[in-house]
Formats: structure tokens, sequence, C-alpha cells
């Protein structure tokens, strides 16, 4: 997302109750901090900076505070983000589904 010249480069996580959202925030931006990233997001917009965020999701739905002040200010309106949310949550089962298909603990076996 681009706004007054900067991209912001979201990365979502759906996490479980157990775990601190702080550090999976930390996890996701440190992720995308790194200057090949930087350089190649700039060089590909033309913009003049790159901020990076988490945004760190519980399964039920629970936002993580600095997540949702970035998305309050990017402008995104509370609306949008129950779309955002279920997006996230429905490709994550997608996702899920779509390895557990593949392990070798849900073929049949041969008797």
């Amino acid at each position: 997302m681009v706004k007054d010249r900067v991209v912001y480069v979201l990365d979502t996580a759906i996490c479980t109750n157990g775990l601190d959202l702080a550090i999976r925030y930390d996890q996701k931006v440190a992720k995308y901090q790194q200057a090949t990233v930087r350089d190649q997001v700039l060089a590909l917009t033309g913009c003049t900076a790159v901020e990076t965020h988490g945004i760190c999701i519980t399964y039920r739905g629970a936002i993580y505070e600095r997540s949702y002040h970035v998305l309050r200010k990017l402008g995104i309106v509370k609306r949008s983000w129950n779309f955002i949310l279920l997006k996230v949550l429905v490709d994550t089962w997608r996702i899920w589904n779509q390895w557990r298909s593949n392990s070798y603990s849900t073929r049949t076996r041969r008797r």
C-alpha cells in the first residue's frame, strides 16, 4: 500500500492465543526490513521510504494493538477489517487444508 510516497509492506499472521503477538509482529517486521527487500520495493514503486508492519490476529479474531494503529494510520475503516480478517482466515484454512491433504498422515494406509 502506498500513502504519501511511503510504501507500507503489510504481512498478516494468524496466531494462537498462547503466542505473544508482540513477538510475531517483530518477526514479520524483521522479515521485510532487509536491505534487498527495501531496495527492490523502492525501485519498483519510485517512492521515498518503506515501512514494514505485521498485521497479527489471533484465530479468534483479536488484533494486536500495534497492528490496529497501523490500520488506523492508513485510513482503513473497521468495516474493511472484517473483509481483511475473513480473507486471511479463509486463505490460512486453504493452505492448511492443502498441506493436510498432501501429508502422509492423512493418506490411507494399505493393510
